[in-house]
């Protein structure tokens, strides 16, 4: 709410602003989801249930204020849209109308239309990629969400189960400044416009500050979309009855996914040292692929959340870790709060942060924005963040039962959450 005050003020003084978020639909784990499933039901259980996010307090208050937003879901087949609807764009051929009439360029359409083809159902793809940008030159990036359950009322308690009882997060972002900020605002414009938001000139003068060189780091953006990375259905039929019976197989991907294929690479970019902090490490190829390639470093260090939020994803996360050759990757878990972070860092230089976890369904369902930045000084930050991390991120060393119990999938349950939502 303090966010979203600030923008209210911003907005009454004379500074354009725009929020796109993801918060549609079912709430699952007790933090929003963009389910894309869009009625006048949409928001029940917030206004019913006493909503962590309370999400329907800054909707209704930005609202209010005359603040321009956009809920992101749908990210797929813009016309289910209520405001489009009213405006007679009902189907595909009236939305293309319609997007065109505006001026949007046909490849954003064309983009838009591969998104659709992944979109059929439009419940489990998400734009799940975190920015805010302002004056064109300067801008927040990584995994964090706006929420309270960031911003702590109160300090970190010394016992782990405190913090979580209050629904304290912890997570690690970014600012960038310079130029490769203005690409964010072209993103930022081309899922805003079509999602029904105003076309604007992300490089107007009134509106962004001259580009100026702000430093030496080299910074590489990597957006992705939904599909890039898909599951066909042919090769993962037999893997999914299998894995409904219990089997512990996962599903096999087809395609080329930027992101993904980067992260898998990245400990072979370090020559001696690749620490990573991840919140859902669930990929078991990006995994094992990693801890293969960390048997030749002095360190290979992976933190994951000691608690997770979703606990049916953190016990696929458990079971994918334990399995791990420490050998090649040194498994630690954070206890101090629910870790929600996504970085990496490769011999204190090569960092990586962003939205994307390690999961499929980032790399197959979600719009995902990842940075891939190669600077001495930002990396031994983030090092030292992580350094510190570890000190409070014993290694997990569960015993035989613990062990036993997260090798071993539930039927039926997990199964199917591993294949449709994981």
């Amino acid at each position: 709410m303090r966010v979203a005050r600030l923008l209210a003020r911003k907005a009454a003084a004379g500074v354009a602003v725009r929020v796109l978020f993801c918060a549609a639909g079912i709430v699952v784990s007790g933090s929003p989801s963009g389910t894309g499933i869009v009625s006048r039901w949409s928001g029940a259980r917030t206004s019913l249930l006493r909503d962590i996010y309370q999400r329907a307090g800054i909707v209704r208050f930005l609202r209010a204020a005359g603040v321009p937003f956009i809920d992101s879901a749908p990210v797929g087949r813009h016309w289910r849209r209520h405001e489009l609807r009213k405006i007679g764009v009902t189907n595909r051929g009236s939305y293309e109308r319609w997007a065109r009439a505006r001026g949007i360029p046909d490849d954003w359409l064309e983009e838009q239309e591969l998104i659709d083809r992944e979109c059929a159902f439009g419940f489990t793809n998400v734009d799940h990629r975190k920015m805010l940008l302002v004056d064109g030159c300067r801008a927040l990036v990584g995994g964090q969400n706006i929420a309270d359950s960031y911003v702590y009322a109160e300090t970190l308690d010394a016992e782990m189960r405190v913090n979580v009882r209050r629904w304290h997060w912890h997570d690690c972002g970014a600012t960038i400044e310079g130029g490769c900020v203005r690409e964010l605002g072209r993103l930022f414009l081309q899922r805003w416009a079509l999602s029904g938001g105003d076309l604007f000139d992300p490089d107007d003068r009134t509106l962004t500050a001259s580009p100026t060189r702000a430093g030496e780091a080299v910074v590489t953006l990597q957006p992705s979309i939904p599909g890039m990375s898909r599951l066909p259905v042919s090769r993962n039929l037999p893997r999914l009855l299998a894995a409904l019976c219990g089997a512990g197989v996962g599903p096999l991907l087809e395609g080329r996914h930027p992101i993904r294929e980067r992260m898998i690479a990245l400990p072979a970019q370090a020559q001696g040292e690749f620490l990573a902090e991840h919140c859902y490490p669930s990929d078991g190829e990006l995994l094992e692929r990693w801890a293969a390639a960390g048997r030749r470093l002095e360190r290979s260090i992976l933190l994951v959340p000691t608690v997770y939020d979703a606990p049916l994803l953190g016990r696929e996360c458990s079971r994918r870790v334990l399995a791990l050759d420490p050998a090649g990757v040194r498994v630690h878990g954070y206890r101090r709060a629910i870790l929600h972070a996504k970085v990496c860092v490769a011999d204190g230089f090569y960092v990586v942060i962003g939205s994307y976890n390690l999961t499929l369904r980032s790399a197959r369902a979600d719009l995902e924005l990842e940075f891939f930045v190669q600077d001495s000084d930002f990396g031994a930050a983030v090092r030292a963040h992580l350094l510190e991390d570890l000190a409070e991120s014993p290694l997990l060393e569960p015993a035989g039962l613990e062990r036993l119990r997260a090798l071993i999938p539930i039927p039926l349950v997990e199964g199917a959450a591993r294949f449709l939502f994981f």
